[in-house]
């Protein structure tokens, strides 16, 4: 039986420093995370809109990353268990 695991993360969008230096890097403008930081609410969902393949693609090696490390502790906990289970 295969599980579907539905993640949304867009609202995350808006916390990722790592995109907003990507997407001004795109503008040929480098932000520190400092500066990533001042950026207004606006200013970061105007980037977004500009930027919607970037920004998807972004969400997506996220994504990929955290189901990767979820899986990682999933077998790291999956062997603790059926080791206190052998004792």
């Amino acid at each position: 039986m295969a599980f579907q695991h539905d993640l949304t993360l867009s609202c995350a969008h808006l916390t990722w420093p790592e995109l907003f230096q990507i997407l001004t890097r795109i503008q040929s403008n480098d932000l520190t995370y400092k500066q990533v930081d001042t950026l207004s609410c606006n200013e970061r969902c105007w980037m977004i809109n500009l930027n919607p393949v970037v920004v998807c693609k972004h969400a997506i090696l996220q994504e990929n990353t955290l189901m990767r490390k979820h899986s990682s502790l999933n077998s790291c906990l999956n062997s603790l268990m059926l080791n206190q289970l052998v004792k």
